[in-house]
């Protein structure tokens, strides 16, 4: 990711990529209800080609976050209102989907169900992000100039590098929360994915 965290910074295609990621994302899910044995190989396939194109994803979107305010505390409430309403919108969409299984009598065939689902989360998204990227979200210059001798395949690690080398000589708790929220996103994206 510290790649595509440099291309993000360092040029005027976050937007793009963030509309493009978005669409593949909905692409896979939509096919993902195709599942069935005989098609079992593929969909998984497709699954993990989801997960880096889902961190490609939020790489963009969280580019976007330091410029909705300039106030730490805006910031922090903003950043918790959007992981409240994520979870929150997690767990209703396991409950419309247990629902609409149980309404259509498929819940006790698990293959149905993802179908469900993904039909679901296919509709949600195309429609959310058919909205957000083509009527909220604009376009952005780049944010930082890349160094005359960089390039976008190093910079990305240099700059995490340089970030870590300061949080471990003067912020070192914040390495353990660091930690902490990257274990608790793949736990919760383990969570969905098994759910």
């Amino acid at each position: 990711m510290p790649v595509i965290g440099a291309v993000v910074d360092h040029t005027p295609h976050r937007h793009a990529i963030s509309y493009g990621t978005g669409v593949v994302l909905v692409l896979i899910n939509a096919h993902q209800a195709l599942l069935s044995e005989d098609y079992f190989v593929p969909v998984v396939a497709f699954g993990l080609v989801a997960g880096v194109v889902y961190l490609t994803h939020s790489v963009t979107v969280y580019a976007y976050l330091p410029e909705l305010s300039t106030d730490d505390e805006d910031l922090s409430n903003i950043s918790f209102s959007s992981n409240v309403m994520n979870f929150g919108g997690q767990i209703v969409f396991m409950i419309v989907t247990v629902a609409l299984s149980v309404g259509l009598g498929v819940a006790g065939d698990p293959v149905a169900v993802t179908r469900v689902s993904q039909v679901l989360v296919s509709s949600a998204c195309l429609t959310g992000f058919i909205y957000i990227w083509q009527k909220i979200m604009d376009k952005r210059p780049a944010l930082h100039t890349l160094p005359p001798s960089a390039s976008y395949l190093t910079h990305g690690f240099h700059q995490l590098s340089e970030t870590y080398n300061k949080l471990q000589g003067e912020y070192r708790p914040i390495i353990y929360f660091l930690a902490s929220v990257a274990l608790a996103e793949a736990s919760a994206v383990a969570f969905v994915t098994i759910a």
